[in-house]
């Protein structure tokens, strides 16, 4: 491990990895978005929709924390999806604060569809990458997102 001077003194905020992640993040969300332009959904009600079909979101809460969100723009982002049809929202038994989100066969209909489409974006646009610099890219990725879960403490 290098000590603290030298790591200070090769630093760069263009170079870091916050940086690269931030900018890759964002860059990517944009381009995205544009597979969704025009279609009648956006790339979040997609990731909403994929992600209550994959067992990763029950929860308002839950989806908001996943996306980034406040809880007013999740709420009415869950608003849309219901309106058009997507997904239904149930209270949990004795605790009325506690709403469970679950697709209709119309959503579950709409995230399978569009994992195509989203599968080709990725396909074109890892297509620089060999298959296991994309493996390898992924599961770094997902062991750096495990332990910032488990650090988190908000």
């Amino acid at each position: 491990m290098q000590d603290i001077s030298t790591r200070v003194d090769g630093f760069t905020a263009s170079g870091s990895l916050g940086f690269l992640l931030r900018r890759a993040q964002k860059l990517m969300s944009q381009q995205a978005e544009q597979v969704f332009e025009g279609r009648g959904l956006t790339l979040s009600q997609w990731i909403v929709l994929k992600l209550i079909e994959e067992g990763d979101v029950g929860t308002p809460g839950e989806a908001a924390r996943v996306l980034g969100h406040n809880t007013g723009a999740t709420t009415r982002l869950i608003d849309q999806l219901e309106n058009e049809g997507l997904l239904t929202r149930a209270r949990e038994g004795g605790d009325r604060r506690l709403v469970r989100l679950a697709l209709t066969p119309d959503g579950a209909r709409v995230a399978k569809a569009w994992a195509g489409e989203m599968a080709g974006f990725f396909e074109d646009l890892l297509a620089a990458f060999t298959p296991a610099e994309v493996e390898t890219m992924v599961g770094l990725l997902g062991r750096l997102v495990e332990r910032l879960e488990a650090r988190d403490t908000s």
